[in-house]
């Protein structure tokens, strides 16, 4: 059983690849209503449904990509591998060959909890191949005949039956799911509500993609388990270079801290930080100051925004992740560390220096406390009389972040650099850990790529660097002992190789998310395929995010 499971897994891999979310409020102008037909084939109870057209397509390409390479290595010495392997000799073709016969033209899986706790889940592929092909698994694997049209396959586990040009895999004594997905190909009457009947999934034909007729598509509808129940769609197509993603959301509990900001916001300010940035994000401000990170406002309990400092506030916030060489550290080391930036719209350029100057007191007060030993003096702020207000300012908290985490080389590379920048008729407060990225930053927003306004009602949205991460956490492998036990080591290399190995896979990544009512998500996301042997090459956004 798993080992013929292991083909809609391995497929199911590349679609997951590509969850990772940025969306619009409202369908997008190319929405189709169309898509998700297959639901049709399945009961409505079923918890996972997954389709994938031209599978065949989405191989070939993938595998002339690090994605592919990355992928590929996730499976090497898998037990779905080589039974995958074991079922191409028993065919006597090639396995990629064997993958295109059987599933690459249009594949679907769907899943359900078995009706006794301690059995594996059921599950029910369905696959679209030639007569030929069907004919070469009899006539080649030698099944014995069950009846009813099941065939049993006792070397692979499975056992099939053939509605032409529906091929149809199930685990050997195949359980309920699969009789009830062959009664409906076989047009058996009274099958109760399918799939396809759910108002979830109706819905879920808007996030259909327009995509030529050859392009890869995949469609997943899935269920929350309890306590957050509910229901989530998907929708994505391989369009030239690119994976577009839509997913719509809905929950009984929603798994969200807080409700719908429903502010809206201007998202293209994202475009100007695609030089600087390792990953960015763009939210609104909270006026009301009421929704802090709990773990912020445990560390800096004092450093709250007074209600004139809130009045000054603008609509949004952005946080940069930028990254440090290490070789220019105090303490030189040969790794990438990672930096952060925060920036915050204002209304008052004026105003907002002397408030930002209160704020990082504040704040650094709050860290001394927190993290300093009696009679160990805080750290000294600068004499902000001597500072031109349109000037950066910067405190060194080494110390301070020693006794945090002791002595280690990350230590030497932590401090408070902040500024007020205006331009193009709005101004920010910019905060960072580091005075190169301060200074990246104030520029990007003073003189950067200025894209077209992309107002909405948005939750969030953000751009990610596939190359920069992957360098980024390669840069930590050799140096696996700053952070692990040495036994821990290997363990901590592998899944940075894993990681970054995934990021490479991709140049730019945007993404954006909406949440219309308390219970619900639209999430969008695009993510731009490595090139063949990539070099690495850093891209800069060719398009105003979310554009085609």
């Amino acid at each position: 059983m798993r080992r013929a499971l292991s083909i809609p897994a391995a497929i199911a891999l590349v679609a997951s690849t590509a969850a990772i979310a940025w969306a619009a409020e409202e369908p997008l102008a190319a929405a189709a209503s169309s898509g998700f037909e297959e639901t049709a084939m399945v009961p409505a109870n079923a918890t996972v449904f997954v389709h994938i057209e031209h599978a065949a397509s989405l191989r070939a390409e993938a595998a002339q990509r690090p994605i592919g390479a990355f992928l590929l290595g996730a499976v090497q010495g898998h037990e779905m591998r080589s039974a995958w392997d074991r079922l191409a000799i028993d065919l006597a073709l090639p396995p990629d060959r064997l993958f295109d016969r059987l599933f690459g033209r249009s594949i679907t899986l769907a899943t359900r909890p078995a009706t006794d706790e301690d059995a594996p889940a059921e599950w029910v592929l369905m696959t679209v191949v030639q007569q030929e092909d069907a004919d070469l698994l009899l006539r080649r694997l030698a099944p014995r005949v069950l009846g009813n049209g099941w065939f049993g396959l006792t070397r692979q586990g499975v056992d099939v039956n053939w509605h032409e040009p529906v091929l149809l895999i199930a685990p050997s004594r195949n359980q309920s799911l699969a009789r009830e997905v062959n009664g409906i190909l076989g047009g058996a009457p009274d099958l109760g509500t399918r799939l396809s009947s759910l108002p979830e999934v109706a819905q879920a034909r808007s996030l259909a993609l327009e995509a030529p007729s050859e392009a890869p598509r995949i469609e997943a509808v899935i269920r929350h388990a309890a306590p957050m129940g509910g229901i989530s769609a998907l929708a994505a197509a391989v369009v030239g270079d690119r994976v577009v993603v839509r997913h719509a959301g809905r929950f009984e509990n929603a798994p969200f801290r807080h409700s719908p900001m429903g502010a809206v916001m201007d998202i293209s300010v994202l475009g100007r930080f695609v030089d600087t940035a390792v990953v960015a994000t763009v939210e609104p401000v909270d006026p009301t100051g009421t929704r802090r990170d709990p773990m912020m406002a445990a560390i800096l309990p004092e450093a709250n925004r007074t209600a004139e400092e809130r009045a000054n506030l603008g609509s949004r916030r952005v946080v940069i992740v930028g990254e440090g060489e290490g070789r220019r550290a105090p303490r030189p080391f040969d790794m990438a560390y990672p930096t952060l930036a925060v920036a915050v719209e204002v209304r008052d350029a004026e105003a907002a220096t002397r408030q930002q100057d209160r704020l990082v007191a504040a704040c650094v007060a709050s860290l001394s406390r927190r993290f300093l030993p009696d009679g160990k003096l805080p750290a000294a702020m600068p004499n902000l009389d001597t500072v031109p207000a349109t000037e950066p300012r910067s405190i060194e908290l080494a110390a301070l972040a020693r006794e945090a985490i002791g002595d280690h080389p990350l230590a030497e590379t932590v401090g408070l650099h902040w500024r007020v920048v205006s331009g193009d008729n709005t101004s920010w407060q910019v905060f960072a850990s580091d005075r190169v990225l301060l200074d990246e930053v104030s520029g990007d927003l003073r003189f950067g790529h200025q894209a077209p306004p992309q107002p909405g009602v948005w939750e969030m949205a953000g751009i990610a660097n596939g190359p920069r991460i992957a360098a980024h956490l390669r840069s930590w492998a050799p140096h696996a002992g700053l952070f692990v036990p040495k036994e821990e080591s290997k363990a901590f290399q592998a899944t940075l190789d894993s990681l970054a190995g995934l990021a490479a896979g991709f140049g730019e990544v945007t993404w954006r998310v909406a949440r219309p009512e308390e219970r619900t998500v639209r999430t969008e996301l695009e993510l731009e395929l490595a090139p063949p042997e990539s070099e690495l090459v850093i891209p800069r956004l060719a398009r105003p995010l979310g554009q085609p």
